[in-house]
């Protein structure tokens, strides 16, 4: 991280804009003197975040002038990348990408650039190209972002983060909120010192915010879905009870309501506490995160959970808790190989990242866009992934500095980080 300058106020130059770390969605103001950024700070009273930045969003901005950053388009000649003009990289471009044809063309787009660049980048191979091998994120699968959308409502416009918290109770689940954002969790944890909100946490991590938190309850990595299932299992259980007090449930629901106990190596008395305290609320806010989608099958027992609570008559605000700037609004432009942009649900399907990955090391992708992501450095498997690009005929990359990923490729755009874009 960069330490910052002591400024000349009256000298600086200053620029609003938005964090570009977590989903948070924090306003900031960008400050430079001579061309060169020496202060990032808030503004009071503006934005999601009023005057709170976090470490990463106030001091992480030494990149933007760093020395080795990409200031020239570069070719490569002879195995080797060598500087060229943007009008003989561009010529190379059009010349490969017209010969290749669409189900052999892909593209790959950071989910940190703006909604304007992300709408173009779909465009240009939907609407271009007649392509729909495209995808914003080098982790999740298409499929496991479709039951997340869905479940999460985001494809019907969603809440804020304030209406979420304005709830009984703040139920967070699938999310390391505490290092994953940083800012949305200190807004809970003031929310529940001054408006005594109720916090409920589930997660395989200790975090700060388990100070707060009314139940923090601890089971084993991936395991949303079977957590999600013994709350539902207790809710419905609960609710069916007839006068005596005893509970009818059928005897194979109680037996996966205890096989999700240990399979999710949860306590049951950590979980009987969490749910009665769901019941009771009269408005739930629920911060869903993103593994949810790492693990895939997580999101269908969310969607449970939603129904079952409004069964219940609970008025349910859920919110997706994202780790990258603008991921769901790749997801709206529509950089996603199975919906245009508003979730438009569209045939075809195209091939997401894994998938286009897949078909280069069979032969089967002739071209590849890609755009401040480096899946060399991001996928487990390094090794397969650099024999998938390197056997691609024409691979090109635009980026701030030289990943391992532009190493590989035939040609190399500079691109813009968000202090240089409108």
């Amino acid at each position: 991280m960069a330490k910052a300058k002591s400024p000349n106020v009256l000298s600086l130059c200053s620029a609003d804009t938005v964090c570009p770390y977590c989903a948070t969605g924090c306003r900031m103001v960008i400050e430079e003197r001579d061309g060169e950024v020496i202060r990032a700070r808030a503004q009071l009273g503006v934005g999601i975040n009023s005057e709170t930045l976090c470490a990463r969003g106030r001091f992480g901005y030494d990149f933007i002038n760093h020395p080795e950053r990409l200031t020239t388009p570069l070719l490569k000649k002879n195995g080797q990348l060598e500087p060229v003009t943007w009008e003989a990289a561009l010529l190379v471009i059009e010349e490969h990408l017209r010969s290749t044809t669409p189900l052999q063309t892909g593209g790959i787009a950071s989910a940190r650039l703006t909604n304007e660049e992300l709408y173009l980048f779909q465009k240009l191979f939907k609407k271009t190209f007649n392509s729909r091998n495209i995808d914003s994120s080098m982790r999740w699968s298409p499929g496991a972002v479709n039951r997340f959308v869905s479940a999460v409502k985001m494809n019907g416009g969603g809440v804020s983060v304030f209406d979420c918290m304005s709830a009984d109770i703040v139920f967070i689940i699938g999310s390391h909120l505490s290092d994953e954002n940083p800012v949305t969790e200190y807004m809970v944890r003031r929310m529940a010192r001054e408006r005594d909100t109720t916090v409920l946490i589930a997660s395989p991590r200790a975090m700060k915010l388990d100070h707060s938190a009314s139940v923090s309850l601890r089971h084993l990595p991936g395991m949303e879905k079977e957590v999600l299932e013994a709350i539902v299992y207790l809710m419905l259980a609960d609710s069916v009870a007839d006068a005596s007090g005893e509970t009818r449930v059928r005897p194979e629901d109680r037996s996966n309501f205890e096989t999700c106990l240990q399979t999710a190596d949860v306590k049951p008395d950590e979980i009987v506490q969490l749910t009665r305290r769901l019941k009771d609320a009269t408005t739930v806010g629920i911060l869903a995160g993103t593994e949810f989608i790492r693990f895939g099958q997580g999101a269908d027992g969310l969607a449970t959970l939603l129904a079952v609570l409004n069964r219940l008559g609970k008025q349910v605000l859920i919110v997706p808790v994202l780790d990258r700037c603008n991921q769901r609004g790749a997801w709206e432009m529509g950089v996603h190989p199975g919906f245009d942009p508003g979730y438009r649900d569209e045939e075809p399907k195209g091939l997401g990242h894994a998938g286009m990955i897949d078909a280069a090391v069979k032969g089967d992708l002739g071209s590849l866009y890609i755009i401040r992501e480096d899946p060399v450095a991001t996928l487990n498997d390094r090794e397969f992934v650099k024999r998938a690009l390197s056997n691609i005929n024409f691979l090109l990359v635009q980026d701030i500095f030289l990943t391992e990923t532009a190493k590989l490729a035939d040609c190399v755009l500079p691109g813009a980080c968000f202090a240089e874009k409108e």
